[in-house]
């Protein structure tokens, strides 16, 4: 009677051994679809992140190329308004010396 009962014992462990395996492998099986899954995930943050990342070095490209323009743009204005101010100096010097000898110019009260 005791191997009867000794056999049954080693069949009802062997039975919840293989509930065991069976639960280890249901969860390694979830495991890993949730490691692909994340994977997945990843990969498309990754892919968004460089899209993201070239978009950025476009624009900044961009304005760089807009800052070199308007840079150009200020030191030609301000070469040609150097130049105007030359000439207007040169235009108000005669007439500096003249006042100078004669005196203020008086509106006539005639």
């Amino acid at each position: 009677m005791e191997k009867d009962h000794l056999e049954i014992l080693l069949e009802d462990m062997n039975k919840k051994f293989d509930l065991v395996l069976e639960g280890h492998s249901v969860l390694g099986k979830k495991i890993d679809d949730k490691a692909d899954e994340l994977n997945e995930k990843i990969e498309l943050s990754y892919l968004q992140i460089k899209a993201l990342n070239k978009k950025i070095d476009d624009k900044a490209q961009e304005l760089h190329e807009k800052i070199e323009g308007n840079s150009s743009m200020i030191r030609k204005m301000d070469k040609k308004l150097t130049l105007w101010r030359r000439n207007c100096l040169k235009r108000l010097m005669p007439l500096q010396q003249t006042s100078q000898r004669t005196g203020p110019i008086r509106k006539s009260t005639g």
